[in-house]
């Protein structure tokens, strides 16, 4: 699976990517994702703040020039970066490139680009889920990233 996403064809990585993130087993799962990780794509973080009631989720929202519709739902696009040995994580390719962005380990996924601290894990459906805090956002909200179309 490894060297299907690192062979550079676009459909066996497509094939492989979906073979592991769809997989039952957590350890494949999780190799498939870092080594998705390590082709440094750009995440699209789609938050639901449908229920959100802090005035700070609008502001937030538009601090990585993202997008904000009607009913609340809010996109990021933030690129994953270098992968940092010594701080086990991957940096963003944009704002902040030497600080963590995206860290995998046991305990799931963790996203922390300036502005938010949130933890997802992959879904049945292989896209990333999870909740995230946003600086001066009061509520917790939802995010969905997808990997797979």
């Amino acid at each position: 699976m490894e060297i299907m996403l690192e062979s550079g064809d676009e459909n066996l990585k497509r094939m492989a990517l979906e073979y592991g993130l769809l997989s039952p087993i957590s350890t494949v799962k999780r190799i498939a994702f870092e080594t998705f990780l390590k082709t440094k794509p750009i995440f699209s973080i789609r938050f639901d703040g449908a229920n959100i009631e802090s005035a700070q989720y609008v502001t937030r929202m538009r601090d990585w020039n993202g997008t904000l519709d009607a009913d609340g739902i809010g996109y990021w696009r933030i690129p994953v970066g270098e992968y940092h040995e010594k701080n086990r994580c991957f940096g963003e390719a944009s704002y902040r490139p030497n600080d963590c962005f995206v860290t995998v380990n046991s305990d799931g996924i963790f996203l922390t680009p300036y502005g938010m601290n949130a933890r997802a894990t992959i879904s049945d459906t292989g896209s990333v889920t999870g909740v995230a805090s946003l600086n001066n956002v009061t509520e917790p909200v939802a995010f969905t990233i997808r990997i797979i179309d």
